[in-house]
């Protein structure tokens, strides 16, 4: 595997997706009775942190505003999509943070708009982790939604082909119509970026605690989940504002020696 990571120049990140499906195989080696036990048990994974291949950096809601507009008035396709399709595609991203693969698997049934709360079910098949998973639906996203779902057929995919689709370059194009930048020094706006990141980041500016942006994002691990948030020093001021400033007492001033000798 070090002699591979290096021929290939592989990430930190690609090194432990490697480094855990040869575990897991070892795992069902030991389980089968292939192996007496597993060889990799202890071997240290490496720190992603340290080598950020992809940086990807999360829209402002004005930029997003500015991506669903651009989309709209293109009058272009792009990957087979017409402007309206894109922002619908965007938008659902953005307000459910469905990854590319879990929007490409819905349809009218996946959705429970009448249910209290309203919700949308990712199936098993479809989703990361391989597991079904039911998500609360933002009010106005329903209110879009009724609209949208018209004249499909239940089990119509609404999205065709999404999955296969260059998403990144849809975003590249119409961020760049508007005067944004695909790529800055905070990172790349691609398609993951502009919806997931963006829908995470903006979960905890409105106040969502950890453990609700956590379960929302269907993380595991806390620890996934703040490396989706994008908290920049406009941020941090605007927090530091609420910080309260504690009540000094009086300090009551005692006579100095001068005054002392004048009176």
């Amino acid at each position: 595997l070090n002699e591979y990571s290096k021929d290939e120049d592989l990430g930190n990140r690609t090194y432990n997706h490697y480094l855990q499906a040869i575990d897991s195989l070892c795992n069902w080696c030991v389980l089968t009775r292939r192996l007496a036990a597993n060889p990799l048990l202890g071997m240290e994974k490496l720190n992603e942190a340290t080598d950020v291949r992809r940086k990807r950096r999360a829209l402002l809601p004005n930029e997003f505003a500015m991506l669903l507009e651009s989309a709209r008035s293109s009058g272009v396709d792009i990957q087979c999509y017409d402007g309206e399709t894109r922002a619908r595609i965007y938008f659902l991203s953005y307000m459910t943070g469905l990854r590319r693969k879990e929007l490409a698997s819905l349809t009218p049934n996946s959705f429970r708009l009448d249910d209290n709360p309203p919700n949308l079910t990712v199936e098993a098949a479809c989703s990361k982790h391989r597991r079904e998973d039911t998500l609360p639906v933002h009010p106005k996203l329903v209110e879009k939604l009724r609209d949208w779902l018209k004249g499909h057929s239940d089990d119509e995919v609404l999205f065709p082909k999404l999955a296969r689709r260059r998403t990144w370059l849809m975003v590249k194009k119409d961020l760049e119509r508007v005067g944004i930048p695909y790529i800055t020094t905070d990172g790349v706006a691609d398609f993951h970026a502009a919806g997931r990141h963006t829908h995470i980041t903006e979960l905890m500016r409105s106040g969502a605690s950890v453990t609700e942006a956590m379960e929302l994002a269907r993380h595991s691990d806390v620890k996934m989940t703040m490396r989706y948030v994008h908290i920049g020093i406009n941020d941090q001021a605007r927090a530091l504002v609420g910080l309260p400033v504690p009540e000094e007492p009086e300090s009551k001033e005692e006579p100095g020696p001068s005054a002392a000798k004048a009176s």
